[in-house]
């Protein structure tokens, strides 16, 4: 079904009809409009129709291409695997836990692998998955897949990617809480 109307007002008056009459119980989408783009993510501007009382005019949206992956990767004495990259915006670096894009025709499972051997070298199998989040649903659909990896008998190499990580370690849960 297409309605044409004159104005903003005329469509705004119809969408709270549907609203009211509980065709739709949900926030609309008015318009989008890209405003930033690059191969990370793109920005969007939205306008939203919650009530009639409530147009959201400027609800910023990010468009991730992908979900991502990070892993808990914890040795035989309860030690963390942390990376510390090239971050501009911290004046000397803090650790992370590694973490990274699913590529396209990878699953979760097998982007984190490969993420957690590109960061740290570390070789590592039979993970789980914990944990699919949305950590900003309010401004993104992303998901973040959060997997666990216990490792005891590991193959560690020098063989990182020394472009993004200045070094990974294995940290102690009360070093880790340090270093806020």
């Amino acid at each position: 079904m297409s309605i044409v109307v004159d104005n903003i007002s005329e469509c705004l008056e119809i969408i709270h009809n549907y609203v009211e009459n509980n065709v739709i119980n949900y926030p609309l989408l008015i318009s989008n409009k890209k405003i930033y783009e690059c191969k990370w993510f793109e920005l969007k501007k939205a306008k939203c129709y919650f009530s009639k009382q409530n147009v959201i005019s400027a609800q910023h949206i990010i468009e991730f291409p992908n979900d991502s992956v990070t892993a808990i990767i914890l040795n035989e004495d309860r030690e963390i695997m942390c990376i510390y990259p090239y971050r501009f915006m911290y004046k000397s670096p803090k650790p992370e836990i590694p973490a990274g894009y699913i590529e396209d025709g990878e699953t979760p499972k097998e982007a984190i692998i490969r993420e957690i051997y590109e960061e740290t070298g570390l070789r590592v199998k039979n993970g789980k998955e914990l944990l699919v989040f949305q950590p900003n649903n309010s401004i993104s659909e992303q998901k973040i897949h959060i997997f666990e990896f216990k490792v005891d008998n590991f193959l560690k190499t020098d063989e990182y990617d020394k472009n993004e990580i200045i070094k990974s370690k294995w940290i102690k849960l009360p070093e880790i809480k340090k270093n806020d």
